[in-house]
């Protein structure tokens, strides 16, 4: 798409999405490039894969389960990514005992911070008000009846939407805690069956 300077808003909005590089002659392109990540040649496998074989090798299976499920239910908390637990679950207790492990601590993680957040709700009420144009969507969520925030929570969580922070902003949107619970049990189960697979 040609970059159009008077243009400013879609340009703005288009970067907080995709990682844009300059290209020649005016023309904005997003980079597709995968080194880094995806496969690429990062070097991440030298050092994690190690590791995870050092955690199964130095704690039994009860003891690494109890050190998985806290730490998917407490780094959420402190906004620390979970998905190296959801790893070594799906590596040491396989496809369906892994998948229950990652469920249950998953839906403990989202709701520390879901009833953390309602003692700062109207910090993050204010923050949202800051930002109308990126909280519209988390706005919808607390619309509508239960069926719909249901419905509205699930798709955040399928979207790229970082959970982790979207745990903090559900309580600020209004959205009720059955809807939440239900909407972030369904909506997760792509992300961990991608972790289990991984």
């Amino acid at each position: 798409m040609p970059y159009n300077a008077g243009d400013e808003e879609y340009r703005r909005l288009v970067a907080d999405y995709v990682k844009l590089e300059g290209g020649g002659g005016g023309q904005w392109h997003a980079d597709t490039s995968t080194s880094g990540c995806c496969g690429g040649d990062t070097g991440g496998g030298d050092e994690i894969i190690p590791m995870i074989n050092w955690v199964q090798s130095t704690f039994s299976t009860t003891i690494l389960g109890l050190i998985v499920f806290a730490s998917l239910a407490i780094f959420p908390v402190f906004l620390i990514p979970s998905t190296p637990s959801q790893w070594v679950a799906g590596m040491t207790f396989g496809y369906g005992y892994g998948f229950l492990l990652i469920t249950g601590g998953v839906l403990i993680g989202s709701s520390i911070p879901y009833f953390i957040a309602t003692t700062i709700s109207s910090h993050m009420q204010a923050w949202l008000e800051r930002h109308p144009k990126r909280a519209s969507i988390l706005r919808l969520a607390g619309e509508g009846n239960w069926f719909s925030q249901f419905r509205a929570v699930s798709l955040i969580r399928i979207s790229p939407f970082p959970y982790i922070i979207y745990n903090y902003c559900a309580v600020a949107t209004d959205v009720r805690y059955v809807p939440y619970l239900l909407g972030t049990a369904v909506g997760m189960v792509p992300d961990i069956i991608v972790a289990l697979y991984t």
